[in-house]
């Protein structure tokens, strides 16, 4: 009887080994999808995570375009500023100049930057100017009209042919 005992059982474990391969081979299967689960789940936290980064960084940037922005409008107005400051200046230069003999403004013109003598006289009198214009180093003279003349400013000495 002992013998046909173990040949039962014998018998009963080759007849359920297939189906102990098969569960064997299906729980490999299910902990390799788990463990694909797994690393989607983690895979999508840190998408998450990166996405939560850069909005927070989008908002940082639009917060610094309109500091930018802030700072471009101030330097604009100090710009803006500093021009009426030097036209303010330019017209009293012109002023002056314009009070003082042409020999006299001319020496001054002469020692001065081209520029700045046509931004002075774009300020004055063309009469003024000619008569300064007169007196002032040719080629100076020469340099500087040419400089009123893309200005459109007409010049006349006052003289009368």
């Amino acid at each position: 009887m002992n013998g046909k005992i173990f040949l039962s059982i014998l018998i009963i474990i080759i007849w359920q080994l297939p189906a102990f391969s098969a569960s064997n081979s299906q729980e490999k299967s299910l902990k390799s999808v788990k463990q694909e689960y797994k690393k989607l789940q983690q895979w999508e936290q840190n998408l998450k995570e990166k996405e939560a980064l850069i909005k927070s960084m989008e908002l940082e940037i639009i917060k610094e375009q309109e500091k930018l922005k802030g700072i471009r409008e101030e330097t604009s107005k100090i710009l803006d500023e500093i021009k009426k400051l030097k036209d303010a200046n330019v017209a009293n230069l012109a002023a002056v100049y314009s009070k003082m003999k042409p020999n006299d403004s001319a020496r001054i013109i002469n020692a001065m930057d081209d520029n700045l003598a046509v931004q002075i006289f774009l300020k004055m009198q063309p009469n003024k100017v000619a008569k300064i214009l007169n007196v002032v180093n040719r080629m100076k003279a020469v340099k500087i009209t040419e400089k009123l003349a893309l200005f459109g400013v007409e010049l006349n000495s006052g003289e009368t042919k």
